[in-house]
């Protein structure tokens, strides 16, 4: 995974098309039940009509499974991994926030979990020294996408993309 995703992060030419988020997630559920199994649960919750994303799927699809092998590394004997989706409109108006996106309208994907210790987006809970995370977000951010990290301060996480939507269902 993270030679793909870096090769993706340093791609010039994105595949943007209108992408299935419902559809991706559950690829990225089937990699992830396959890679983890027994150590893993993984709900989704999708929006009840998700927009479509205009996005590189492939960029999507990498970042969502390296961001979510980043959580299941923080869960060591385990846990929940849990996928929410909703329908975003980011205007001009709106408050400060902690992701810059453009106004328009977006997916966010919610990527949560429970921890044993307070969690850090850092790759500190990866065994290995890949920084696959940080290349995943990366390419996102150049395909379009947004990401932030939010926690409640002890031991719930999540990983918050804001993906560009065209609205439509």
């Amino acid at each position: 995974v993270s030679t793909r995703v870096r090769g993706l992060s340093q791609r010039r030419e994105q595949a943007v098309r209108a992408v299935d988020i419902d559809a991706l997630l559950a690829a990225v559920q089937d990699d992830l039940r396959r890679t983890f199994g027994h150590r893993l649960s993984v709900a989704v919750q999708p929006a009840p009509h998700p927009w479509t994303v205009s996005i590189d799927r492939a960029v999507v699809h990498h970042a969502l499974a390296a961001l979510s092998a980043e959580a299941i590394e923080a869960m060591p004997h385990g846990g929940t991994l849990t996928f929410r989706t909703m329908n975003v409109e980011v205007g001009i108006r709106r408050p400060a926030s902690p992701v810059t996106a453009r106004p328009g309208r977006y997916v966010r994907v919610e990527i949560s979990y429970l921890t044993a210790e307070p969690p850090a987006l850092s790759g500190q809970h990866r065994r290995d020294s890949d920084d696959t995370g940080v290349a995943a977000i990366e390419a996102l951010r150049r395909a379009g996408g947004r990401v932030m990290v939010e926690t409640d301060g002890h031991r719930v996480a999540s990983v918050v993309l804001l993906l560009p939507s065209d609205g439509v269902t």
